[in-house]
């Protein structure tokens, strides 16, 4: 996982650093290579917050796997791998709902899709690639792809300004700022933690706005809910299973308690 994710940190930063040189008077071909770039740095850092996610969920809702840490030497390590994968999610969450313009991020994409002329050559580009006559196949796509283009759209501006879900993003979105990349001395007054459902549906509307944008721009079947995270849920599924505190048996260092005199004595 290290060199997976050390492979990951590396591809970003060189793609961000692409992304982010100035692109005045670039023609607009070169920005549906830009929107392709956007997305695929959005789908780098959804499969780590995958990664990340699912390897942290059993440790807070697996109660098999907390009854066998119990209260052990070896049950602080565990709180410390479990607060370090969550830290991590939400650092990766909020790459991609950052609010910096110099960096891909889901309000960048948003105004890219509000852009007809832009969106028009992104069809374009697709039709080319499916057929030697373009013509052919651009008014399908066209009809085809409306819909996820509104519904990409929609569910991005639900968590934008006067969205729905914009207060529990920002929640997120504070911790991440005052609390994870940086440490404030003095944090806001009134300061709310988002919820654990508020993150957990973050993450799931973050992964399937990535998969949609996946299929829009590539036409990739890909459901990173479904196969990325199943994947990550499923490895992580083998490796808790042997966990234990060195109070359970089955620890290498496991040694059966003295009884407890004073619970000996009679009522």
């Amino acid at each position: 996982m290290f060199v997976t994710l050390h492979k990951c940190a590396r591809t970003f930063i060189r793609d961000e650093i692409t992304l982010n040189t100035p692109r005045k008077n670039k023609p607009i071909a070169n920005e549906v290579e830009h929107f392709k770039g956007m997305v695929s740095i959005c789908e780098e850092n959804a499969t780590m917050a995958a990664m990340f996610h699912e390897t942290w969920s059993p440790t807070a809702n697996d109660a098999e796997l907390l009854d066998r840490m119990g209260t052990s030497f070896a049950t602080n390590s565990f709180h410390i791998v479990a607060w370090a994968l969550r830290r991590e999610l939400i650092l990766a969450l909020m790459r991609i709902w950052d609010t910096r313009h110099d960096t891909p991020n889901m309000e960048s994409i948003w105004r890219w899709l509000t852009d007809d002329s832009k969106y028009e050559e992104l069809l374009k580009d697709r039709a080319q690639k499916i057929s030697s006559v373009p013509e052919l196949v651009w008014d399908m796509l066209r009809s085809s792809l409306g819909s996820k283009r509104k519904n990409i759209r929609m569910a991005i501006e639900s968590y934008l300004i006067e969205g729905e879900k914009h207060a529990s993003l920002e929640r997120v979105r504070t911790v991440r700022n005052k609390r994870l990349a940086h440490h404030d001395l003095e944090l806001p007054p009134g300061l709310v933690d988002p919820t654990n459902e508020e993150v957990v549906q973050l993450y799931r509307d973050t992964l399937t706005i990535v998969s949609e944008l996946l299929h829009l721009v590539s036409g990739t079947a890909f459901d990173l809910l479904e196969d990325e995270a199943g994947r990550h849920a499923h490895n992580a599924k083998f490796f808790w299973v042997a966990v234990r505190g060195e109070r359970t048996e089955g620890h290498p260092d496991f040694r059966l308690m003295p009884p407890d005199p004073v619970a000996s004595y009679p009522a």
